[in-house]
């Protein structure tokens, strides 16, 4: 397990010890989802040609399935899941050092995130206003220039 979803994984569980509430991560493995629409034209020709080797959006699904009806205690908290196995973690992804400053990174990231966010919708916002403002602009001047006498424009 050297992902960073099952390193998060494994760092909230850790932070909800003996809360009653455990975290899992799965890989679903290559799915023919048809996802990769929007990934670029290079990473949409490799997944084009990896189309055949992928595996059916059910058998992706069959692991978050089994992780979601499977009784707590037949599971690892905080662990990583492949084709409804549990898959151990290499040491890097037992460190705990590790798991937290991932957790903190992804933290900031978020924060950063919905403040690029807020700022997109601020601007989206004031695009708005001052294309509002463009059209009424654009109004009144149709008005204006219906309101001459044929001929005169």
């Amino acid at each position: 397990m050297e992902s960073a979803g099952g390193m998060r994984a494994f760092e909230l569980a850790r932070r909800l010890e003996r809360t009653g509430v455990t975290a899992y991560c799965f890989h679903p493995g290559l799915v023919a989802s048809g996802f990769k629409g929007n990934n670029g034209l290079v990473m949409n020709l490799a997944m084009t040609m990896l189309w055949p080797l992928s595996r059916s959006v059910e058998k992706g699904a069959e692991t978050l399935v089994w992780l979601a009806n499977a009784p707590d205690v037949e599971l690892t908290n905080g662990g990583y899941h492949v084709d409804m196995e549990w898959r151990p973690p290499s040491p890097e992804g037992q460190s705990i050092e590790t798991a937290q400053r991932l957790w903190d990174m992804s933290e900031a990231n978020a924060r950063r995130g919905k403040a690029t966010k807020a700022r997109h919708d601020l601007a989206l916002a004031a695009a708005r206003r001052a294309g509002q403002q463009s059209i009424e602009r654009g109004h009144l001047a149709e008005e204006a220039l219906a309101s001459l006498p044929r001929g005169s424009t």
